[in-house]
């Protein structure tokens, strides 16, 4: 009989095994959307339902923490002026929390869901606002150089985090505290960039 061949090397083997697995597990992530699309009963991956249908602009929404509600800002058509609106997600149900001029813009939910900020903005004035989910008059509780935009409640409920814009017309993000009153500002960006928008909280609290 011939001699048998010599093995291979320690490190041929191991790099052949290493790449067989790397093939093997290319294979599977492969074949995993031809499972999934032979599920039976699958049509798609996404369901989307219309939850208003009315005449006008609706923009702005944001969700109620409990998923139950979503906060937006309707415009009839062709109208100046948007109001808050507080609508249940698949019931139908709707509540108009503001009246009067202006256009809202911005709304953010508290942590409970029992209030709701949102900034206001009537000619070349801008302020910001908290309203009760349930209705109710709005309270005033901060006055703006321009409309934030974005804006986001902290986690604890203390705070609005949000980036008005300075003298220089530049934004900057700065946290509201509610009981004070006070900003404290958290960025200061120079004046050649337009500056921080859409603020949102982590989770617990600490980062924005």
């Amino acid at each position: 009989a011939p001699d048998a061949a010599p093995p291979p090397p320690a490190g041929r083997s191991r790099h052949a095994r290493w790449l067989a697995a790397v093939l093997v597990a290319a294979l599977g992530l492969a074949l995993v959307p031809w499972f999934v699309a032979r599920r039976p009963g699958r049509t798609d991956l996404w369901r989307f339902e219309p939850l208003t249908s009315e005449v006008g602009d609706e923009t702005w929404p944001a969700m109620s923490p409990d998923g139950q509600w979503v906060a937006f800002a309707r415009s009839g058509s062709g109208a100046s002026e948007s109001h808050l609106v507080v609508r249940r997600c698949g019931g139908g149900e709707e509540l108009q929390l503001t009246r009067g001029p202006g256009r809202v813009t911005s709304p953010a939910w508290s942590p409970d869901g029992g209030r709701i900020a949102f900034c206001r903005t009537v000619g070349d004035s801008s302020a910001l606002y908290a309203v009760s989910a349930l209705g109710g008059p709005a309270t005033r509780i901060a006055d703006l150089l321009d409309p934030v935009q974005g804006l986001d409640w902290s986690p604890d409920g203390r705070s609005l985090a949000c980036a008005p814009c300075d003298a220089r017309g530049v934004a900057g993000l700065s946290l509201l505290d509610l009981e004070s009153r006070r900003w404290s500002a958290r960025t200061a960006p120079p004046a050649v960039r337009p500056g921080e928008a859409w603020p949102a909280f982590s989770p617990d609290g600490g980062r924005i």
